[in-house]
This record gives C-alpha cells, sequence and structure tokens, in this order.
C-alpha cells in the first residue's frame, strides 16, 4: 500500500549528503513517485552539483519492490507506534532472552542500495539492485593495499582538479 506513514524509498539522501560533502551540492527536486492504483513502483529524484561552474543534475532511482519484497524482510514494525522504538524493543528483547536476532543481511542489502544510487547518478543509468550485485566495478580500486604514507588513490589532474562523474557518456564513475 502507499498511504499515509507508508515507507517511500528516496534515493536522494545519499546523493545529497556526497554533493554537500564535497561543498558543491546545489539543490534537488522533489522525489517523484510512481503510483499504479494504490501501489508505489518507483522514485527518482534530481539532486544538483556544480561542476566546474555548471549546475548539473544528477537523477537517483529507487525501485519500491527491490525495498518491498517480502522475501528480503527480516523484521517489520508490528504495529503503527515508532518502528524505530519496536526494533530496539525486539534487539533488547533477543538480548535478554537469548533469541537469535541478525541484520547483516538487511544492512548490507541498504549498503548495495546506496551503491546502486551512487553509480546510477554518476552513469545517468537505471542500476538494478541486481546489476549492482553481480557488477564487477570497483568503487575504490585496491584501497585494500592502502598503508599509512600510500599515494592517494584519486588523483588531481595539473589543474588540481579531481575527476567528476559525467552521467551518461561514461559507463563506470569515474
Amino acid at each position: 500500500m502507499f498511504g499515509p506513514g507508508a515507507y517511500r524509498p528516496d534515493p536522494s539522501d545519499g546523493m545529497r549528503a556526497i554533493a554537500d560533502r564535497t561543498g558543491k551540492y546545489a539543490g534537488s527536486d522533489e522525489p517523484h513517485y510512481l503510483v499504479k492504483g494504490d501501489t508505489l513502483l518507483k522514485c527518482t529524484v534530481t539532486v544538483y552539483k556544480m561542476v566546474d561552474g555548471v549546475r548539473c543534475p544528477f537523477v537517483g532511482l529507487a525501485l519500491y519492490e527491490e525495498f518491498n519484497n517480502p522475501k528480503n524482510k527480516q523484521w517489520q514494525s508490528t504495529d503503527n507506534s515508532s518502528p524505530y522504538q519496536n526494533e530496539w524493543n525486539a534487539l533488547i528483547d533477543a538480548i535478554v532472552n537469548d533469541k537469535p536476532y541478525n541484520e547483516v543481511k538487511r544492512g548490507v542489502e541498504a549498503s548495495l542500495v546506496t551503491s546502486m544510487g551512487r553509480m546510477a547518478a554518476h552513469t545517468g543509468q537505471e542500476i538494478t539492485f541486481d546489476q549492482m550485485l553481480n557488477s564487477d566495478h570497483e568503487f575504490a580500486p585496491d584501497v585494500d593495499k592502502l598503508k599509512e604514507g600510500s599515494p592517494a588513490p584519486l588523483k588531481a589532474d595539473e589543474k588540481g582538479m579531481y575527476p567528476q562523474p559525467m552521467p551518461g557518456k561514461k559507463k563506470t564513475e569515474y
């Protein structure tokens, strides 16, 4: 159901955070939801970032079926109270009563979804959960080999500028 209080996936939070962290965040549009009947199908949002003095749009996409697939749910709020409080209660109950409680899969999938948003924003392509899961793209090549004093993995050009994503022009990030 897509109604008041329903969860609405919005890929813009991570995109805004990245743009803001670079000091180049230049606003965002309101999320656009595609709804069929009372079912949410997807959400798109445009976040703007300044690139070489030009306000450039980066579009993110979240497919609701990937967020709302019952086989992916390990925990769900059981009433209309705060889902955060309910999850906390479930965790405390598991600790006190020595019950299994594992949010690793959910956390990993949440991280994967943020990578989907990043890749979609940087390439201008629609990226699905399965595409991201099976992608051979490495966001930080050889980061596991970095040591104190290692050179930075991302190099500035002769003007001191770092590579910028070019949505629609490249199939990878940079």
